[in-house]
């Protein structure tokens, strides 16, 4: 049993249990108003937001996951894709990123992931065309704000989680998984990954 906390967190998926009608494979979970967790048979899973002037997406993870997103934001709202934000450096999350560009969104990612990403292309990511620094920057659209929180060391370069303060949501890749032992890869650490994990 779930219990309401502060923040419903996310660990590369939301934890919120309202299903919403979406052909077989895909499967779309709302979150609070507007905010929604996406995942298509993958084992990944992102989470877009909805608000009067447009769409943030967060995550592409792939070409064919982030046209399955497209395809069920699309069923939900009219409203253009603005943003499309990353949470790290690795290829595993952050492919895919043209199907959003496409669309006219903005790629938006922390400085430290997007240097490892220009030496290290892969044919599947799109490089960001907007690059922040330091521990914060905030995107607001159409009346919600996105605070996007640099973590510092732990899992991967730039690991950013996203807080939705008003809807108390966060978005979380690779550093929480529920119901799981946490695992360990070559940059992942501990120390800084324990940090992250108590400031969370």
């Amino acid at each position: 049993m779930l219990q309401r906390l502060p923040f419903t967190i996310a660990a590369a998926f939301l934890i919120q249990l309202t299903p919403h009608e979406v052909p077989a494979q895909e499967q779309v979970w709302k979150a609070a108003d507007g905010v929604y967790r996406y995942g298509s048979g993958y084992g990944y899973y992102s989470m877009f937001v909805v608000t009067n002037d447009g769409a943030i997406v967060v995550e592409p993870v792939s070409t064919a996951h982030s046209q399955g997103m497209l395809k069920a934001i699309g069923d939900i709202t009219d409203k253009p894709v603005r943003y499309l934000l990353h949470s790290h450096n690795h290829w595993d999350p952050s492919k895919g990123g043209q199907v959003w560009r496409d669309q006219g969104a903005t790629i938006v990612a922390h400085t430290d992931a997007v240097a490892w990403m220009k030496a290290n292309p892969h044919p599947d990511l799109a490089l960001p065309d907007e690059v922040w620094a330091g521990k914060r920057n905030d995107i607001a659209l159409g009346g919600r704000t996105i605070e996007l929180r640099h973590t510092g060391m732990s899992h991967g370069l730039g690991m950013t989680v996203f807080l939705l303060p008003e809807e108390q949501v966060a978005y979380i890749a690779d550093i929480v998984t529920p119901n799981r032992v946490l695992f360990s890869i070559a940059d992942f650490n501990i120390k800084e990954w324990t940090r992250t994990l108590t400031e969370v």
